[in-house]
């Protein structure tokens, strides 16, 4: 399951998810179905302030690439509380399908960077590349694959373009590896992803 952060109260939490056939391949649903979402683990389900976006880029390909945008602010999405993203009732490949899209929390998380991990400072710039001006609102989020399916840390940039906390001022900590960072700002186009290497 993609977890997609810890968001502070009120917080717009955006994700992707794809649709595939049994083969693996892109397959557009023949009925999209719901989204909805759950809280910690009650039965207790909301469609509130969810919209979806199928197929939400119009260059080919980006079809079977779907957009999920969650609006917080409603009364069901408190602080100190986990969510979980479900998809019931689509039709894919001829096949009714339910399935777990994503979770993330609302201030309910705390802890310190495992030991041995990096500090990362990340930089934006408006012209996508190193040189030019930083770009500050940019959303930015981190993940382990290409796809961008495993989300594992998620922030913005600010005035000096640096990427940090949605919710506070602290850098991303990350292992040494390979990773994909994803942009997003209304009025700019980036080429995502991003691919880092740290070590």
């Amino acid at each position: 399951m993609n977890y997609l952060g810890d968001f502070p109260q009120d917080q717009t939490v955006y994700f992707y998810f794809s649709t595939n056939d049994v083969y693996g391949g892109r397959s557009d649903p023949t009925t999209f179905g719901t989204v909805i979402v759950y809280k910690d683990d009650s039965t207790t389900q909301t469609t509130g302030g969810i919209t979806t976006e199928e197929n939400f880029d119009s260059s080919d390909i980006d079809n079977g690439i779907h957009l999920v945008k969650i609006v917080t602010t409603a009364s069901f999405y408190e602080p100190a509380h986990d969510y979980t993203v479900i998809l019931y009732g689509a039709e894919i490949d001829s096949q009714t399908v339910n399935a777990v899209l994503a979770s993330f929390s609302i201030e309910n998380r705390t802890g310190s960077p495992q030991a041995g991990a990096l500090e990362i400072t990340y930089t934006v710039k408006a012209d996508d590349e190193d040189t030019g001006d930083p770009l500050e609102g940019v959303d930015v989020w981190i993940s382990t694959d290409v796809e961008g399916t495993n989300v594992i840390w998620r922030g913005v940039t600010d005035a000096s373009g640096i990427l940090v906390e949605t919710a506070g001022d602290s850098k991303p900590w990350l292992d040494a590896g390979t990773y994909y960072f994803w942009r997003q700002k209304s009025g700019y186009s980036f080429s995502n992803p991003d691919t880092e290497t740290f070590s």
